[in-house]
């Protein structure tokens, strides 16, 4: 029953937050109107290095939210949200990571976090109402991982260590 609620808080926490930002830029703050389409694409590169860093948000709907925080060599890292009260909360520090997100449905909810990768290329897909994916650590074998949830009230939990 407190695993419950731990989860239903963190849920509503997650719901009631709207920041985006990624290495190198200052916190910067999407703030959704309540109806309408965002989209926008922050390219990140060092004038000095080859290093480059993309976030690419797109939202379709209302009272969608995005948190993620990325430190990477090289990051290519997109969230497409169709429908009302999706949320996407990923924290990850990888080498080179590659990553797609697309939910189309209302009320999902992703949750990854994931340090000290070397070279991360996955894709989640949520399709339905009320889906859930929480995906806890990184290993060779979860690199790679392309995950397709279709339906409504579906849960996935990945555990690498």
């Amino acid at each position: 029953m407190k695993k419950t609620i731990k989860i239903v808080a963190f849920i509503l926490f997650v719901f009631f937050t709207s920041i985006t930002f990624a290495q190198q830029e200052e916190n910067t703050y999407w703030k959704q109107k309540e109806m309408g389409i965002i989209s926008n694409s922050l390219n990140l590169a060092q004038k000095t290095s080859s290093i480059n860093q993309v976030a690419t948000i797109q939202q379709i709907g209302n009272y969608n939210t995005n948190v993620l925080t990325i430190k990477a060599s090289t990051s290519n890292f997109s969230v497409i949200q169709n429908g009302d009260f999706n949320a996407v909360d990923v924290t990850k520090y990888a080498n080179s990571l590659t990553e797609n997100i697309v939910q189309n449905g209302n009320n999902n909810f992703i949750s990854e976090y994931a340090i000290y990768s070397n070279n991360v290329d996955s894709q989640v897909t949520q399709t339905g109402n009320n889906n859930n994916y929480l995906s806890y650590g990184s290993n060779s074998i979860s690199d790679n991982l392309k995950i397709n949830i279709k339906g409504n009230d579906k849960t996935v939990i990945v555990l690498s260590r």
